[in-house]
């Protein structure tokens, strides 16, 4: 596998919804990354605290049942849109990155 493959292979299981946290931490620990898997990987751990941190909000509200299942699915269901889409702009060759890190080109 080349290291282009291997990159974008590691790419895509970081964006894996939950289970990626793994490999987007590992990642960004092995020296051998090139900028875009690192990117990438930061874009993850970042989604799934976003992710974490608006589950734990819902959960310390008074809410009703309904609404708190609601609130927790919405937040659930936009976490693996928005990672299914970054998967596709890894797929179409596209960069991955943060906000703020647009301008490091």
């Amino acid at each position: 596998m080349g290291r282009r493959s291997e990159g974008r292979l590691q790419q895509y299981l970081s964006l894996v919804p939950v289970f990626g946290l793994v490999p987007a931490v590992l990642g960004l620990l092995r020296q051998r990354c090139d900028r875009q898997t690192k990117n990438t990987n930061k874009v993850a751990i970042a989604l799934m605290l976003a992710w974490l941190t608006s589950v734990a909000a819902v959960d310390g509200l008074p809410l009703t049942e309904f609404t708190d299942g609601l609130a927790k699915g919405t937040f659930g269901m936009m976490y693996v849109v928005v990672c299914v889409w970054l998967m596709a702009k890894v797929f179409r060759g596209r960069p991955v990155e943060l906000p703020w890190d647009m301008d490091k080109r």
